[in-house]
């Protein structure tokens, strides 16, 4: 069922742990922070199991509706890797099944510093959009792309297609934090959830559902990044607690005024120097 006034949408997923579910609420006032009622041309849609905690913050936001999930359905994605990261591939599909149009997907950790309206025309004209690019694999740069490098080198996958990949070792790795694309790109998730499933199950690193984006997408076209506007903090967790602390201090101001209050807030005002340098090692210690 699409939703007649916009065929944009923002795409979260934030369940468990409240501690997620507030930085979801954050990064959707980073949105607010410069859309307020200028270009909010898109919908945002929440899969969430606590949607009533996103409307103690967000109440009477026109613009965002939710998808309850119970434990059963996130066991169910998770599949028999039980992979965490397989989730996000199968809520990405379940809203295709529901909606045309283009999507932006972005984790719970990503903080806008400008609105996000500028991506959905590239959507529309079918272009595909991650993160930030950390490189190519065969650049051995850490110690993970050194054994990602290894494992891809020693393996071909067959789909259950019968369709069988050798993932060229020049693959670049992009950062899965956010993902754009649109209707007539939904056929591509099946493929990146058989890859996942099968890399994941032979090697079970916490990126390969972001591998297998990134070999899919850029398979297809050149990657379009969007880091000049989304940050993601995905190794600074540390910035839950300021998170937590915000909320609860503003927890009666209105929308607009935590809106307005979170511009001062970009997490990389507060990110020690060497959680800044850190980059992709971080991902060793299974950090997303």
């Amino acid at each position: 069922m699409e939703d007649t006034k916009s065929n944009n949408y923002i795409l979260y997923q934030a369940y468990g742990k409240e501690d997620i579910i507030n930085e979801a609420i954050f990064s959707i006032l980073t949105i607010l922070s410069h859309s307020r009622g200028k270009d909010c041309n898109f919908n945002i849609i929440v899969y969430t199991d606590k949607p009533d905690l996103f409307r103690a913050h967000l109440n009477g936001l026109s613009i965002i509706s939710y998808r309850q999930i119970n434990d059963e359905e996130l066991k169910l994605w998770r599949g028999e890797i039980d992979f965490v990261h397989r989730v996000k591939i199968k809520i990405i599909q379940d809203f295709f099944a529901n909606h045309t149009g283009n999507l932006l997907y972005c984790d719970s950790d990503t903080y806008f510093t400008s609105g996000p309206s500028v991506f959905f025309p590239l959507i529309k004209e079918g272009k595909l959009l991650m993160h930030i690019n950390e490189g190519r694999i065969d650049s051995k740069k850490n110690s993970i792309f050194r054994k990602i490098y290894s494992f891809l080198k020693n393996n071909v996958f067959t789909l259950p297609n019968g369709k069988t990949l050798k993932i060229p070792l020049g693959t670049e790795m992009w950062n899965a934090g956010v993902l754009g694309l649109n209707a007539s790109h939904a056929p591509i998730l099946e493929d990146v959830l058989q890859l996942t499933d099968i890399m994941y199950a032979r090697y079970n690193k916490h990126i390969m559902e972001q591998l297998a984006f990134s070999y899919f997408f850029q398979t297809n076209q050149a990657i379009t990044a969007t880091d000049n506007i989304i940050y993601h903090y995905w190794d600074f967790k540390e910035f839950r607690a300021m998170i937590n602390e915000f909320l609860a201090a503003n927890k009666d101001k209105n929308i607009e005024e935590k809106a307005a209050l979170i511009l001062n807030m970009h997490p990389k005002k507060f990110q020690p120097e060497q959680k800044k340098k850190v980059g992709f090692l971080g991902r060793l210690f299974g950090v997303r």
